[in-house]
């Protein structure tokens, strides 16, 4: 796999960076507000996510894609191939709209582009050798992030 970094400690990177850049902006409530959604949404997602796999007792290490033993296509993964890092996009948004900061989009767009490259992508090509047209008709169907 092309990454080398496991995508918690991505996300943990741009967390901190979003929560500790200055904000131009300020706190409002109502940010904060959908900031908590977001929160909300992104532990859905986990818990959703983490019970799929439980169910059919695959893997969830990011970094050995090769132990899946079955395709997740069910729950979340109707409707986002990768509900996981969907999630933690979820929460650098909530950290943002908390912050009041609109920089912090740049690291969600930063840490979408490299997770996508770095870690979805070669899942991918993993998950199609492993599973051949079973994922690519899932892939056909849904979306690999929203």
């Amino acid at each position: 796999m092309e990454l080398k970094l496991p995508p918690p400690l991505i996300f943990i990177l741009c967390a901190i960076t979003i929560y500790c850049l200055p904000s131009p902006c300020p706190t409002l409530l109502l940010l904060q507000l959908l900031a908590a959604l977001l929160i909300l949404a992104g532990l859905y997602l986990d818990l959703a996510s983490l019970w799929a796999f439980w169910q059919q007792k695959t893997t969830i290490n990011p970094l050995k894609p090769n132990n899946t033993r079955t395709l997740a296509t069910t729950g979340v993964y109707r409707f986002s191939r990768n509900p996981m890092y969907l999630s933690l996009a979820c929460y650098l948004l909530a950290i943002s709209l908390w912050q009041a900061n609109p920089f912090g989009i740049l690291f969600i767009w930063g840490f979408v582009a490299y997770i996508t490259h770095f870690q979805i992508l070669p899942e991918e090509r993993i998950l199609q050798a492993k599973f051949g047209q079973a994922y690519l008709d899932y892939q056909a169907h849904v979306r690999r992030w929203l």
